[in-house]
């Protein structure tokens, strides 16, 4: 990295890969997040659950994923875009074929406020919701369903720092780590 940035490179995104030994986890301190956040009216359902009880489930999710996406870190560095509901849609029914019960979803009342799934999705939390402990809690619960399906280790990436933070808070180790340099030929 020193001989790109002496070069005039400058860093433009970085990516962490963590991996967490799922049967070694202490979740035993976090478990107040998700009873915290129960007593205030926010309960963590399944994927499975929400396509059984609310027929709007996928358009619920879709604008919560316009909702937490603008801010999340893009290594193109373009100018945020909403996606699409076909596009989030299929993305969405993928993730339903690979595990629909390991998909998280938090809810204040019936809005969708966050989701944490342990493969395509990752986790998300809507702005208006985020540092109460909402991301913890999905992590957690996501975590112990982990747990009972026997897995031996869950690994994630990420570039938002806060994710990152709470990622090793909740045990993960970093693996990998990838790093974009860039350079003005103007």
């Amino acid at each position: 990295l020193s001989f790109l940035i002496h070069r005039g490179f400058t860093e433009t995104h970085r990516m962490y890969g963590l991996r967490l030994a799922v049967q070694k986890a202490d979740l035993t301190p976090f478990w107040p997040f998700v009873q915290q956040l129960a007593a205030r009216g926010v309960v963590i359902t399944t994927l499975t659950a929400e396509r059984h009880q609310n027929p709007a489930y996928v358009r619920q999710l879709h604008e919560l994923q316009n909702a937490v996406a603008p801010d999340w870190p893009d290594p193109e560095r373009v100018p945020f875009t909403p996606v699409g509901f076909d596009d989030f849609a299929r993305r969405l029914e993928r993730e339903r074929q690979a595990c629909p019960d390991a998909l998280f979803i938090a809810k204040a009342g019936s809005t969708a406020i966050g989701y944490c799934g342990l493969s395509a999705l990752g986790t998300a939390v809507h702005p208006g919701y985020r540092r109460q402990g909402v991301a913890t809690a999905l992590k957690v619960t996501a975590i112990a369903d982990a747990r009972q399906r026997g897995k031996a280790t869950v690994f994630t990436c990420t570039a938002n720092p806060a994710m990152v933070a709470i990622n090793e808070k909740l045990g993960y180790q970093h693996e990998t780590v990838e790093v974009r340099l860039g350079k003005s030929i103007t």
